[in-house]
């Protein structure tokens, strides 16, 4: 898994701290792929790192909160019933 952010001016590679807002995740089919999109990250000068499972985890648990309905309330007694079982 790559992730793939916006140019930095006049940094080295160290960290995402001043990452553009968007970003890419990109899934390589294999190796090749991978090494295939690595040098195309680095000639187009785009900050690009491997995520870890963990922050994949991370970034579709954030993309699936963006979907969710906030409109409805859960009662609270009825939460507090499943907790206690």
């Amino acid at each position: 898994f790559i992730g793939v952010g916006s140019p930095r001016s006049g940094e080295g590679r160290s960290n995402f701290g001043d990452m553009a807002r968007k970003a890419f995740i990109i899934t390589p089919k294999d190796r090749k792929e991978e090494e295939l999109l690595r040098q195309l990250i680095a000639r187009m000068g785009l900050e690009g790192r491997l995520l870890d499972e963990e922050e994949l985890e991370d970034a579709g648990l954030a993309l699936a909160l963006t979907k969710v309905d906030r409109t409805k309330l859960a009662d609270s007694k009825r939460v507090m019933r499943k907790l206690r079982s």
